[in-house]
């Protein structure tokens, strides 16, 4: 779960000083999908779940220049959840 959250770290970060878009969101999500597929097929993680989008990113984040995002994984071999959510903003990557 560390290396998942460095990842998801290093992606979100450098997306600080881009648009709120649905193009910005699009892009975290499909360098999620990909870094974390290749966990998945080294049986790092079960499966997850990227989710980036308008029902967690409001017309109020945007104009708070904050940038919502969620991945739930499940891991190998066991049958919990892990939810690890985050907001980016012009200062980094907070996790909640």
């Amino acid at each position: 779960m560390i290396e998942v959250k460095r990842i998801i770290s290093g992606i979100a970060s450098r997306l600080v000083f881009e648009p709120n878009n649905p193009a910005t969101r699009l892009r975290f999500i499909n360098n999620a999908v990909l870094q974390l597929g290749i966990i998945q097929t080294q049986a790092g993680i079960e499966s997850f779940r990227v989710i980036m989008d308008d029902t967690n990113n409001s017309q109020t984040d945007i104009e708070q220049n904050r940038l919502n995002g969620r991945v739930v994984i499940i891991p190998t071999r066991t049958i919990e959840f892990i939810d690890v959510q985050f907001i980016i903003t012009n200062s980094g990557v907070e996790f909640l």
